[in-house]
């Protein structure tokens, strides 16, 4: 007697046991595309061990079942994220805190604080002191809880003829010195000509 095909609708859902199964006697070449669903496989059934690298990839899985509630915080790491996926776009405005950040920033271009045309911004050895409406300035505290400063400021715009560079000296000069300008801006130390005590001139009227 020639042995039949048995069809699945004549079998109980339970009649048939994994342990009962050759584990040669189940390929994928014998199921149906629509035959294996989610809803016929219990979680502890997949392990990351039964699954092949290459047959996990991203065009595989649906964005909405990647959660952070499924990922586990030990298996994100910079290593396994490419330097082009992390971009400013995929950063919300609020994710990036001070207790995110390293003490230590070793920022590569530029930084700009407080905005493009009103802050601080740090570039390539120059720092750029912007402002909204105020002359810019710097102010130099005292190690006493911050009690003074000397301030340094720019001269009101009606002030200016022009945009103005010191250069200052390469040493610290000598005592009683005093720093001059040669007219464009180049500074060196100078003494004071001393005046004979030997020696009084008056131009006047007494």
């Amino acid at each position: 007697m020639a042995l039949t095909k048995v069809k699945t609708s004549v079998i109980a859902d339970d009649a048939v046991g994994a342990d009962q199964l050759a584990s040669s006697a189940v390929v994928t070449a014998s199921m149906v595309d629509n035959a294996v669903t989610t809803d016929k496989i219990t979680d502890a059934n997949v392990t990351t061990a039964k699954i092949a690298d290459s047959n996990v990839t991203t065009a595989k899985i649906a964005d909405s079942n990647v959660t952070t509630a499924k990922i586990a915080d030990s298996n994100v790491t910079t290593a396994k994220i490419a330097d082009v996926n992390v971009t400013t776009a995929k950063i919300a405005d609020d994710a990036v805190t001070s207790a995110k950040l390293a003490h230590a920033l070793d920022i590569v271009t530029s930084v700009t604080v407080g905005g493009a045309s009103n802050g601080v911004a740090i570039s390539n050895g120059k720092i750029e002191l912007k402002n909204s409406g105020t002359v810019s300035k710097l102010d130099f505290f005292c190690e006493a809880s911050n009690a003074h400063y000397i301030r340094l400021q720019a001269p009101a715009h009606a002030n200016f003829s022009g945009n103005v560079v010191i250069t200052l000296p390469p040493n610290d000069g000598d005592s009683g010195q005093f720093l001059k300008t040669d007219g464009s801006g180049v500074t060196s130390w100078a003494t004071v000509a001393s005046l004979s005590t030997g020696k009084a001139f008056f131009m006047g009227q007494l």
